[in-house]
């Protein structure tokens, strides 16, 4: 009986063994699945924030090229603008001690005074005097005949006005003359038809010629 018992006891802290680590080892393994899918949702919301600062940084990166670009650009026209600028500073510098040393370059491409220019621009400007005195005597001809070609032209333009203004007028009355024509030319073909188709009748001879007389005086009236 005692044995039994104690089997009995014995098998229930077994039981109850058992039970605690298969107990212990389910929370274990929740644990385990927990922590593994935190760390998997912590590498996910790292992984997004890397690329969405990733992407950031590179569009920040782009602006900042195209900006570098612009100003190196910039920086290449005023590099340009001052070599330029030296061509030019030393060129008038040279030119500068010419003048302070007595010496110019001349038109042609040799060296020469001051005087010597001087005398060079005079020569030039009688020259010029010259050239324009000769365009003013051939441009004094040139302007009479332009006057006279205008009064010429406005002569023309008033004898054509005026001939145009009676072509006008003869029209006018040619047109009248016509419109008055065509009434004449049927009352003289009617009196021709009376006299035609009386003539048979001796009797009224003398008065189809009388009605043809009253016709036309009525017509040469109208």
């Amino acid at each position: 009986m005692m044995v039994d018992i104690l089997y009995y006891y014995n098998s229930v802290d077994t039981l109850y063994y058992y039970n605690s680590v298969d107990s212990l080892y389910y929370y274990n393994s929740v644990d385990s699945l927990y922590y593994y899918n935190s760390v998997d949702s912590l590498y996910y919301y790292n992984s997004v924030d890397i690329l969405y600062y990733y992407n950031s940084d590179e569009a920040a990166l782009a602006s900042k090229e195209s900006e570098l670009r612009k100003v190196q650009g910039l920086f290449d026209k005023l590099k340009s603008a001052q070599e330029e600028d030296k061509v030019a500073l030393e060129a008038a510098q040279r030119k500068f001690q010419a003048v302070s040393s007595g010496l110019l370059s001349a038109d042609d491409g040799t060296n020469a005074t001051l005087e010597d220019q001087l005398m060079n621009a005079k020569q030039a400007v009688a020259q010029a005097q010259t050239e324009k005195k000769q365009a003013e005597m051939q441009l004094a001809p040139c302007q009479k005949e332009l006057r006279e070609k205008e009064q010429e032209m406005k002569k023309t333009s008033s004898n054509y006005e005026g001939d145009r203004q009676k072509l006008e007028n003869m029209e006018r009355e040619l047109k009248t003359l016509e419109d008055s024509r065509v009434p004449s030319l049927r009352i003289w073909t009617c009196c021709d038809n009376i006299v035609t188709r009386l003539e048979s009748n001796s009797v009224f001879s003398l008065l189809a010629l009388v009605a043809a007389l009253l016709v036309l005086s009525v017509s040469l009236l109208v």
